[in-house]
């Protein structure tokens, strides 16, 4: 099996021993790739972590270089990627936002149901014009006052539109990756 080229990679938060840690998952294919620990969440400790991953997979193939990695926008996990990856293309993973909108939306079903099918509408766009179409749309509607979006969840869709060349290049292969793991 040639080396998986689209990666997607996150951290599960959890205790070891009564400390807080973060349980670093590399995915691809549909199998869990590597799996390590790191003792916090700062740039360094993450790519220490995701290095034994690279080690790994660079003892199967000395030139393997992955192509893309999926994250979940944390800054310090993308930093680790490129760092470890020089040339990789880091890919935001698109799930992460929608719940991250639904989860400031609870108390409002209205709106929780709005603000869910406008992201999937923008999310099932067939190419990058319709993207940007459908993302002015969105921001439109986040502006506006009368739609009730509660102001975290206005400031992440803002959010969303300032970062939106970190989503156009998801790819369709990882999407199913995304979902198993997200």
């Amino acid at each position: 099996m040639p080396s998986p080229l689209q990666l997607v990679a996150d951290e599960k938060h959890s205790w070891w021993w009564g400390e807080r840690v973060y349980i670093t998952v590399t995915a691809a294919v549909g199998c869990f790739l590597g799996v390590s620990l790191a003792q916090r969440a700062d740039a360094v400790a993450l790519q220490q972590a995701y290095g034994e991953f690279q080690l790994e997979a660079q003892q199967l193939n000395s030139h393997y270089s992955p192509e893309r990695v999926t994250t979940d926008g944390w800054d310090a996990t993308q930093q680790a990627w490129q760092a470890l990856f020089p040339n990789i293309m880091v890919v935001l993973c698109f799930l992460h936002v929608v719940l991250g909108v639904q989860c400031l939306c609870r108390r409002t079903s209205q709106v929780f149901k709005a603000a869910t099918d406008k992201l999937w509408h923008l999310y099932h766009s067939p190419n990058r014009r319709q993207f940007g179409q459908r993302l002015r749309r969105l921001v439109e509607w986040t502006q506006r006052t009368d739609n009730a979006l509660p102001d975290k969840a206005r400031q992440k869709l803002l959010t969303l539109a300032t970062k939106a060349q970190l989503y156009l290049t998801t790819h369709k292969r990882i999407a199913p990756v995304i979902r198993w793991i997200g």
